[in-house]
């Protein structure tokens, strides 16, 4: 295995397309968040057809790609930003109108000079053989750039997604911000496309920024249910009905249709951050917010029915048994059993039974 790594590494593409893509997986994971929590998540997918589009123009004119598509994009980004502020067209409009004749653009552009040929594919779907030194360098100083910008500008970024309205009122320069967002985006795409392809790498955009979105709104029901718990001052009776009609409400647990009263496990049967917070809570406890692979989980201790619980760890005991004593046997015939005739002792059975 080290030595397969040893012989890939030893290509220059492979180092060069390594490099480039941890840094654009870094840009658009930075930049995702922004864009699905703003709603600008399209214009991510707009500006990748434009990139396409300034490429194919680029290949016909015979100019280094990235040269002519990084302003050509940025441009793209103002436009699509200045008609979704200020324009009576919408803004979703507005990408499709845009993002269609940059495509449109592209594909007449490539059809009168080289043909629908293997470049076309490199365009739409990436190619790390596509990523030449200078575009290689030229990338990773973009990509440097737009992290270094992200970070120096964090703060206003954070307050401008999250309220713009707040942001303005504090004095935020918050179309400024706006801007450099989506100068930053544009810079992205333009990168990314080289290796990811105009179809693609809006997907490396929103997607991580998508998943994070759904895990903290999760995380978020959650704790909003802990505290719908922790405001109950019953008994056990009161707290454990609580949680069953939560539970019913809330829980996505498909375990729940096997074990509608809850589980009852012995150690090593359940995940392991799930066993020890059940371990460290007392009876008629319930746990804080418990994240593990499967999700966030919120537990109450119940007092233990202990001859329900020997039951089941009987009875789980005897089938554990006989699965490793049916694994374990040794099936062994004698002579004279390998001399049966099936089909004799067949027709025989089936003739005394016509018989009587």
């Amino acid at each position: 295995m080290i030595e397969l790594i040893k012989e890939m590494f030893s290509y220059h593409f492979m180092i060069r397309a390594v490099v480039v893509g941890i840094l654009v997986s870094l840009c658009a994971a930075l930049l995702g968040v922004s864009l699905v929590l703003k709603r600008y998540s399209m214009i991510g997918d707009g500006l990748s057809h434009v990139g396409f589009g300034a490429l194919a123009i680029a290949a016909a004119a015979n100019i280094a790609p990235l040269y002519l598509a990084v302003p050509v994009v940025i441009a793209a980004a103002f436009l699509l930003l200045r008609i979704n502020q200020n324009s009576r067209i919408k803004g979703d409009a507005a990408i499709a109108l845009i993002s269609s004749s940059a495509l449109a653009v592209g594909v007449v552009t490539v059809s009168l000079t080289t043909g629908m040929n293997t470049d076309v594919s490199n365009y739409m779907f990436g190619s790390i053989l596509s990523l030449s030194r200078a575009d290689a360098v030229l990338s990773i100083i973009l990509s440097a750039a737009v992290l270094l910008m992200f970070v120096l500008l964090y703060p206003r970024i954070f307050a401008v997604t999250f309220d713009e309205t707040f942001a303005r009122a504090t004095g935020t320069k918050t179309q400024l911000i706006n801007s450099v967002i989506a100068v930053l985006t544009a810079v992205t795409v333009v990168i990314g496309m080289r290796m990811m392809g105009a179809l693609l790498i809006s997907s490396l955009i929103i997607f991580p920024a998508l998943t994070d979105e759904q895990k903290a709104e999760k995380k978020a029901l959650a704790e909003e249910i802990k505290q719908k718990l922790d405001a109950c001052e019953g008994d056990i009776d009161e707290l454990t009905a609580l949680f069953q009609e939560l539970a019913d409400q809330y829980s996505e647990d498909p375990g729940r249709e096997t074990y509608p009263t809850g589980y009852t496990f012995t150690t090593g049967s359940m995940v392991q951050e799930f066993e020890d917070a059940a371990y460290a809570l007392s009876e008629g406890e319930v746990s804080e917010v418990v994240e593990s692979s499967f999700g966030y989980h919120i537990l109450l201790r119940l007092p233990l029915d202990k001859s329900a619980a020997a039951d089941e760890v009987r009875e789980e005991y005897f089938t554990n048994f006989i699965a490793e004593q049916m694994d374990s046997a040794v099936i062994a015939t004698s002579e004279d059993y390998d001399k049966l005739d099936p089909q004799t002792i067949y027709e025989a059975i089936v003739a005394e039974q016509a018989e009587g």
